[in-house]
């Protein structure tokens, strides 16, 4: 007899649902690093200061000199260079940061200026300072310790620190106030750190104080973010109503942006006060800083200092 066949086999079940699509899971970074309390300068501090949206570093970046930046007023990388605010002269960030790393600006600006007759002496007839040799760049605190008119006294002679800085053959940046903000700064310091400043030497650059001996609890008597030093005198000084920054903070701050855009920006943490160094200049390292400083500032603790005007000029 033939075999029977074989049953045929049950049907296959059916195949399981597919799952539904999972929500994709939002990236988490870490929170930026907050500051709390005084301390030395060093070059992880200022890396957390600069990156600590909370921090008073990152309110001192309004269009106009010595303001407070805040919501609803546009930041000095937001308008044109010495554009007074004039409406239509609003650029994107990246113009001014482009800017910064190529140092487009640094021959087209008369960084340091005279404002008086006394000073005209110091300078030849192009309005240019008359340096006698070439000259590095020179920063810190106005007056009193630590300061550029004291290193430029030490070293130079004259009747105003202006006359004292070009006989020592040292560079300042010396621009009007109502022509000031952190910006005009922060070029002034990448075209110093490029050594594309007229008459510079090379790319040299000077601190009048220590850096690494900075602590902003009060260093050489002058206190950070504590209203110490000079500010604009008037209502024509473009802040209004008052100064959110005075003098004293910037030179804290200059050394925090040297040690951001420097390669070797630790290096200055070591330095003895006027010290001659180079930087490595990065242009990836001034990206890196537009970066941080367009991330969105967080809302300004209640009781902020707010700097009322002091009388005179700086210099």
């Amino acid at each position: 007899p033939q075999p029977s066949p074989p049953p045929p086999r049950p049907p296959s079940p059916p195949p399981p649902s597919p799952l539904p699509p999972q929500p994709q899971q939002p990236v988490v970074y870490p929170p930026p690093p907050v500051v709390n309390g005084d301390g030395l300068l060093t070059h992880e501090r200022c890396h957390a200061m600069l990156r600590d949206n909370s921090h008073h570093f990152r309110r001192m970046w309004d269009e106009r000199g010595w303001a407070k930046a805040g919501p609803g007023r546009p930041s000095c990388w937001d308008v044109q260079r010495f554009s007074g605010g004039q409406k239509g002269s609003s650029q994107p960030a990246s113009a001014f940061f482009d800017g910064v790393a190529t140092g487009r600006h640094c021959s087209r600006t008369r960084w340091m200026h005279f404002y008086n007759n006394r000073d005209a002496v110091v300078f030849r007839r192009d309005g240019t300072p008359d340096f006698s040799r070439r000259a590095p760049a020179i920063l810190g605190f106005d007056d009193g310790d630590g300061s550029i008119g004291g290193l430029c006294e030490s070293r130079g002679w004259g009747d105003t620190k202006l006359q004292r800085c070009v006989r020592a053959n040292l560079q300042i940046l010396s621009i009007d106030a109502s022509d000031y903000n952190l910006c005009r700064n922060l070029e002034w310091q990448a075209c110093a750190a490029q050594g594309k400043l007229a008459n510079q030497d090379g790319n040299l650059i000077a601190f009048a104080a220590a850096p690494g001996s900075l602590h902003t609890g009060g260093s050489y008597g002058h206190l950070f973010n504590r209203c110490s030093g000079w500010t604009p005198t008037g209502v024509d000084s473009g802040t209004f109503p008052n100064a959110g920054y005075a003098n004293d903070d910037i030179f804290y701050l200059e050394t925090c942006l040297f040690s951001q855009i420097c390669e070797n920006g630790e290096e200055i943490f070591s330095l003895a006060a006027g010290q001659q160094w180079r930087c490595r200049f990065s242009q990836e390292k001034v990206y890196e800083l537009q970066q941080i400083l367009t991330t969105p500032v967080a809302p300004e603790p209640w009781g902020a200092p707010v700097c009322h005007f002091k009388p005179g000029r700086a210099g």
